[in-house]
């Protein structure tokens, strides 16, 4: 293959941005695993040992990890590509001109 084809597959495997989104993926289904996992603790404790204590870390944990969501999916969603600037853009040119008759 020639070096022009590759460019051409790198540029497609970059428009479909496949890493970040495999990384958005990947985190959200490590969200969703040690969300589960968190509340599976807490559910397992007995009544008396699910003190303020324990109910604080549960929540604040939870809390923690679906607030560092919102920067991950920013961070993925303010790095695409500009495709604004792909686009040609229309251009209008008006022409005036003024002619003066002697008299």
């Amino acid at each position: 293959m020639n070096k022009e084809r590759w460019l051409q597959y790198a540029e497609l495997f970059d428009s479909w941005r496949v890493v970040p989104r495999m990384l958005l993926f990947g985190y959200s289904t490590w969200l969703v695993i040690a969300t589960d996992r968190l509340l599976t603790w807490y559910m397992a404790l007995p009544i008396e040992a699910q003190t303020a204590q324990a109910s604080a870390f549960c929540g604040g944990s939870i809390t923690a990890l679906t607030g560092i969501g919102g920067y991950v999916y920013r961070i993925y969603s303010e790095n695409g590509r500009d495709w604004s600037n792909m686009q040609p853009t229309k251009t209008t040119s008006v022409v005036a001109s003024t002619t003066e008759v002697s008299k």
